[in-house]
């Protein structure tokens, strides 16, 4: 295979590692990569925790909320049907 092909393709890209193991390149990760990439995933699953919870702290607040509106609509309900039954 022609070495120029390594340009080509994106460095990021299935296809890009398997051109470069059969061009003879250097593959291995170093010890940056490795710290790296379990930091990224690291910091990315702190955030979607955070993230998460505060949507699910919105949908039980908001979930309260209505909760609260329909038991007054329903007070308000059975109060009125008690005096218009009173009053016939």
């Amino acid at each position: 295979m022609n070495s120029s092909l390594r340009f080509l393709i994106p460095a990021g890209c299935a296809a890009g590692l398997f051109l470069g193991f059969m061009l003879g390149g250097n593959i291995t990760p170093t010890a940056g990569h490795m710290l790296f990439i379990p930091g990224v995933l690291m910091i990315g699953m702190f955030i979607g925790f955070i993230l998460g919870a505060r949507a699910a702290r919105n949908t039980f607040d908001l979930q309260t909320k209505r909760d609260a509106e329909r038991a007054a609509a329903r007070a308000a309900r059975a109060a009125r049907s008690e005096k218009t039954s009173e009053s016939a």
